[in-house]
């Protein structure tokens, strides 16, 4: 079910409802997509669309923690709807991108579960990144939660694109970022190599 904003106004949700919010919202799959999950784990929920534009955000958010138990957010609200939060995971707080939004004890929280994607994925097939080089194709949104893995998981990253100035990541945040952790990997290497070294007498 896809609605406009004046539908979402008078939506009245018969059970755990959950929404997409985006603009435009023609294209998506996800109210079909979560149905299917919902039923297949024996959830008696829903999961809407709801065409938001910018200027509407606002307004929208209201409306979701009054009637929905959450919400997920495409483009163009990942960004725009952290200030409408009480808190944030530290995925979303480091890349500046919120693609989930869950309603608990009166308070909204973002979360960027896209990361978990990337990183289930590896993890299923074995892969670590630690000490290994990886080349980043592409500078889009995807783009900025592996690099945020990659560099976390202490990878020598390479990140290049056919036009740099189409780029949307924000290459100055995630270039502090990757330094700071690359520091912190260098902390706790040091931390645990003297560690070491006391136990072995050294």
């Amino acid at each position: 079910m896809l609605l406009s904003m004046e539908e979402f106004r008078a939506f009245r949700p018969k059970k755990p409802t959950y929404a997409l919010f985006g603009w435009p919202l023609g294209h998506t799959m996800s109210p079909e997509l979560h149905a299917q999950l919902f039923g297949a784990s024996g959830q008696d929920a829903a999961y809407i669309g709801v065409a938001v534009p910018p200027d509407d955000l606002a307004e929208a958010f209201d409306l979701a923690k009054e009637k929905l138990a959450g919400i997920n957010c495409t483009i163009p609200h990942k960004k725009a709807v952290i200030e409408l939060l009480d808190g944030v995971d530290t995925a979303a707080r480091d890349l500046h991108s919120v693609n989930t939004v869950a309603f608990r004890d009166g308070k909204a929280i973002g979360y960027n579960t896209d990361i978990l994607g990337f990183s289930e994925s590896l993890a299923r097939d074995g892969v670590t990144l630690r000490g290994k080089k990886v080349l980043l194709l592409g500078y889009g949104g995807a783009a900025s939660v592996m690099a945020y893995h990659c560099a976390r998981e202490g990878a020598h990253l390479t990140i290049t694109g056919r036009n740099l100035e189409k780029a949307t990541i924000d290459l100055v945040v995630l270039s502090k970022r990757i330094i700071m952790l690359t520091r912190e990997f260098e902390e706790e290497y040091l931390i645990k190599r003297k560690k070491e070294e006391q136990q072995n007498g050294g």
